[in-house]
């Protein structure tokens, strides 16, 4: 699969959209962490 420089369109939103998916993934994490200690 090609990829395009990071500035291209699709590939800075897939950029973004991969970091997004990874913060939800942590807060996700995060979030069960709390609940099961507290």
């Amino acid at each position: 699969m090609e990829r395009a420089t990071a500035t291209s369109g699709s590939g800075a939103e897939e950029a973004i959209a991969n970091r997004i998916n990874d913060q939800q993934d942590l807060l996700t994490a995060l979030l069960k962490q709390r609940e099961a200690i507290g």
